[in-house]
């Protein structure tokens, strides 16, 4: 397996052309970049929503422990729903039953816990932490279970038969080895890949949105830069390139790669650029993402068997069960896919507002309100989010 994954790399680096045609509504380069044009208003939404084959609220227990969710980020596994906040605190739940596991903080300095978080995937059903280049494992009741490596990086994820990493010491301002590949033992394989334009870091962390996504989709890296909107892929060389009617001018990314984040999101939204291409989430047929243009919040599905976009954005007005679908997704924060299911994260504001439109409610959302006032009369605690699973 091994030396097929090292040829499948090899063969990827030679031929990286090959790649499915394209319709006539994206534009396929000779550098295999494909360029999908997004609409400044909404676009075929019922598409939109007709892509949706389901949603459901997770059921999660509801306590007194839930206010460590507001901000932490999710991981899935087979078995159990990974939740850890940058404060280090961990949560799981069973996924068959909802039921709380664990609820700890492992922040510290011993061999069991860790002092600042990089990234994190499952491996199996566990968690994997990465301590400052220190991958440390955790289980479903969040017992330490040991060091499963030390790639010295502050970004690793599984792929094929071992792992990948995108700012390997020594690699990470070496503009021709921005992605090493490491073996089951995390010896280094080779590194590849001349940073492409625009590229400023790589993260694989999602909370407040201000990293680029970087995530493992059919034994494939895909990594995102925020401001050219931009999803490329290792080590097949595929580009998928999202072209607003307003995109951030190349001179002022540039300044942004040199200086202050909030400074570059404040221009260019005061200026009705488009910025913040965030909450990236992908199964095998959809990819689906937000970002906002002058001052405005779009949502975008695009389907990759029929190389489609469905757009709708601006603000909404309440008169139709359309109008409650935008709001559903809309006020989703997408957190992670599991490769067939995208989870989101449900913001304060979501039940209120089917709660004040029942009358426009279609049967989906009238079975997501149900089920959200039944889980608010369970329990006395109030203040705890609500999560989705889509399916598209």
């Amino acid at each position: 397996m091994k030396t097929k994954f090292v040829l499948f790399l090899a063969a990827a680096m030679v031929f990286a052309s090959c790649v499915s045609e394209f319709a006539a509504s994206t534009n396929q380069q000779e550098n295999n970049e494909i360029e999908i044009i997004l609409p400044e208003k909404d676009y075929d939404i019922e598409g939109f929503i007709n892509a949706l084959k389901s949603i459901e609220v997770i059921n999660l227990q509801a306590d007194s422990n839930s206010m460590y969710n507001e901000e932490a980020d999710l991981r899935v596994s087979s078995n159990y729903y990974y939740f850890i906040s940058r404060g280090l605190h961990l949560m799981c739940y069973e996924k068959a039953t909802g039921k709380l596991l664990c609820s700890k903080n492992i922040m510290g300095r011993s061999r069991a816990e860790c002092t600042f978080m990089s990234s994190a995937f499952v491996l199996g059903d566990s968690l994997v932490v990465n301590d400052v280049g220190v991958l440390k494992m955790y289980d479903h009741n969040g017992k330490f279970c040991g060091i499963l490596g030390e790639p010295k990086s502050s970004n690793v994820l599984p792929l094929g038969d071992g792992y990948v990493c995108c700012d390997k010491a020594g690699n990470y301002y070496d503009q021709n080895r921005c992605i090493t590949v490491l073996d089951s033992n995390f010896s280094e394989m080779g590194s590849y890949f001349k940073i492409p334009k625009g590229y400023k870091r790589l993260g694989s962390f999602r909370v407040a949105n201000t990293s680029p996504d970087t995530y493992i989709f059919n034994d494939t890296l895909r990594f995102a830069y925020p401001y050219t909107f931009q999803l490329h892929s290792f080590p097949v060389n595929k580009t998928y390139h999202f072209i607003p009617s307003k995109p951030a001018p190349e001179s002022e990314i540039k300044k942004v790669e040199r200086g202050d984040f909030a400074d570059f999101i404040r221009k260019m939204e005061f200026e009705g650029y488009a910025c913040e291409f965030r909450d990236l989430v992908e199964n095998e047929d959809f990819i689906l993402f937000k970002y906002r243009m002058a001052s405005k919040p779009y949502d975008v599905l695009y389907s990759k068997p029929d190389n489609k976009v469905y757009v709708f954005g601006g603000y909404i007005d309440y008169k139709t069960s359309a109008d409650m679908w935008k709001s559903i997704i809309g006020l989703s924060e997408f957190l992670y896919s599991d490769g067939k299911y995208f989870y989101a994260r449900a913001f304060r504001e979501a039940y209120n507002i089917l709660e004040s439109h029942k009358d426009l409610l279609d049967d989906r959302q009238r079975t997501i309100y149900d089920t959200m006032k039944a889980r608010l009369a369970q329990s006395d605690e109030k203040d705890f989010r609500f999560y989705y699973k889509f399916e598209f």
